[in-house]
């Protein structure tokens, strides 16, 4: 309650909830009110109420994703690694929140799109546990930003062959391979695994039916689309589905299905490029 009244404005009703937590819970009461402050541009006193929440409590890690939107506000970008530097520092023998750190941090850059920075804490993450999962998983997704399809390619298969029931390893490393239009075979191999794992998954059926577009199979194909399209409106499965409906010379029902897209989400930058192709038509 406290939260959706700071989301529209109403201080004074959020102020009486969270003053009547300060003797039952004081991180609750500390988060909150860095809520409150963030919202109110107050950037200074919201980050005194982050850090005063116990690293030991459960919104430890919500605290600094908070602290870090306010750094990226700034773009300061070295200042924030210094401040997870001084977290890092404070928490390092506590194995399962520095995990959660490490992550936390390697993500917040990923999302900047500084992958150097990223690509060196999952390194130092991986470095000290070894063949963690979610290390292995976000340091592949790293490396395909930094063209690095070996360490891409070599952490998926560590990871599938630890956990070979992993569904989103096995679409990620067939998809990589689909998107790149190479090793189609094995790729395809990949997917249907994945496949069996999560049946109704709409980024696994998406990747069925663009793996099955570089084969050429466009019949069969489109089929996975329509489904993947069933669960998500994700601009990248739109994208793939317009471009084979264009291959089968579907060209009326591609832009009808542009059109509709278009209409719920008209600043994606995905569909802006499949305008480009249908003008060109």
């Amino acid at each position: 309650m406290a939260i959706l009244n700071i989301q529209v404005g109403k201080f004074i009703d959020a102020e009486n909830f969270i003053n009547s937590l300060k003797a039952k819970n004081l991180n609750s009461y500390n988060y909150l009110n860095g809520i409150k402050e963030k919202k109110k541009n107050n950037y200074k006193t919201a980050e005194i109420f982050f850090k005063k929440i116990e690293k030991t409590d459960k919104l430890y890690i919500d605290s600094i994703k908070k602290i870090s939107e306010i750094k990226i506000q700034k773009k300061d970008y070295e200042e924030l690694k210094r401040f997870f530097k001084s977290e890092h520092e404070a928490i390092k023998n506590n194995k399962n929140l520095e995990i959660k750190l490490i992550l936390l941090e390697t993500e917040i850059f990923f999302t900047e799109k500084k992958y150097q920075h990223s690509m060196k804490r999952i390194d130092f993450g991986l470095d000290k546990y070894n063949n963690n999962k979610s290390f292995l998983y976000t340091r592949a997704l790293v490396a395909e930003q930094i063209g690095r399809l070996d360490i891409l390619e070599n952490d998926l298969k560590k990871l599938i062959s630890i956990d070979p029931s992993n569904a989103q390893a096995l679409n990620a490393l067939g998809y990589t391979w689909a998107n790149k239009n190479i090793n189609l075979k094995d790729a395809n191999s990949y997917i249907d695994k994945a496949l069996l794992l999560e049946p109704n998954d709409a980024a696994i059926l998406d990747s069925k039916g663009w793996v099955l577009y570089r084969m050429g199979e466009y019949l069969k194909a489109e089929n996975y689309f329509i489904k993947a399209l069933k669960f998500s409106e994700d601009s990248e499965i739109v994208s793939h589905y317009v471009k084979l409906l264009l291959k089968l010379k579907k060209v009326e029902k591609a832009n009808k299905i542009y059109l509709k897209y278009l209409e719920i989400n008209p600043e994606d930058k995905k569909l802006i490029e499949i305008k480009k192709i249908l003008n060109e038509i």
